[in-house]
């Protein structure tokens, strides 16, 4: 696939890549949190009209894509997925943030899903909008996310979109969700590169051992793999998000693995960064699973 991006998404690359270093460093008082609340950065984006990028033109769904990948490099938690992809791609205006996706079917918690905020619902025919209120219950999650839990019937409780074609819905949100895991993935191999370089086992890195360096390079495929599968997906106007869902899924279990597996006992501890976009991958992998199992299908 011979690709370029056009002027308007080199310009956004360019403008994101910048925010996102800016938005790289812990503050020490936060190292031992479960995940680090991004509402600061995420109102910075949207004053900035980051999240309405879907709806330019020159920019579409990969603007989007671009977004998520940035944002999902920092360590801050900040809902752009169902914001900034699923509902511009869906031409639906501003009903509330933070966004999040709820399935009838399925559990009644979601994360990002908070108090004032709102939920797409999908009903399997068709697309419910829930504005969530006061009803949504904080719950304790190790997953690098905050995660809500609505207290009520929250299929009956949500208003009918009209005119939302629901396999549209469902394509933007494997998109939205595997740009979420290809960017958390990116931040923990990076993360990974920088230990293994570092760490001295028998009198050198641990790095310069071809078993860690063909291990990680594979990591490095996988992802560049999904990187262009999914610009792809995002630049046609159908197609291709079944190979994304199935590729995303594979890509996240195995850095999961590889990424853990080169810090030892340090990847799993509060106190270092790694866990903060692994643990964000395992929750993205079961989010991935059901697409993923209906597209193997």
């Amino acid at each position: 696939m011979d690709f370029d991006f056009n002027p308007d998404q080199a310009l956004l690359v360019e403008a994101l890549g910048k925010w996102s270093l800016a938005n790289r460093a812990i503050a020490a008082d936060d190292r031992l949190l479960p995940y680090l609340d991004g509402r600061a950065q995420a109102d910075e984006l949207r004053a900035q009209g980051y999240l309405e990028v879907a709806r330019t033109p020159e920019l579409g769904v990969l603007g989007s894509v671009l977004l998520i990948e940035a944002v999902g490099a920092t360590p801050f938690a900040i809902e752009v997925g169902a914001s900034g992809l699923i509902a511009p791609g869906l031409d639906l205006p501003d009903n509330g943030y933070p966004l999040a996706t709820l399935r009838r079917g399925g559990t009644a918690s979601a994360r990002f899903l908070q108090a004032g905020g709102a939920a797409l619902v999908d009903c399997g025919d068709h697309v419910r909008l829930l504005a969530c209120a006061d009803r949504v219950e904080s719950l304790r999650s190790p997953y690098a996310y905050p995660v809500g839990r609505y207290a009520g019937d929250f299929v009956a409780d949500a208003a009918v979109l009209d005119g939302v074609p629901v396999e549209r819905f469902r394509r933007l949100q494997t998109i939205a969700v595997a740009a979420e895991a290809l960017a958390a993935a990116e931040a923990a191999l990076a993360l990974t590169v920088e230990h293994v370089t570092a760490r001295v086992q028998f009198r050198r890195p641990i790095g310069s051992f071809q078993a860690v360096q063909h291990r990680l390079g594979e990591c490095s495929a996988v992802i560049q793999a999904l990187r262009w599968l999914l610009y792809r997906a995002a630049c046609e106007e159908e197609g291709h998000q079944d190979e994304v869902a199935v590729v995303a899924h594979d890509m996240t279990r195995r850095v999961i693995y590889e990424t853990t597996q080169f810090h030892g006992a340090l990847g799993l501890t509060l106190e270092y960064p790694l866990h903060l976009w692994t643990y964000r991958l395992r929750l993205l992998q079961t989010e991935l699973a059901r697409a993923a199992a209906e597209a193997a299908r």
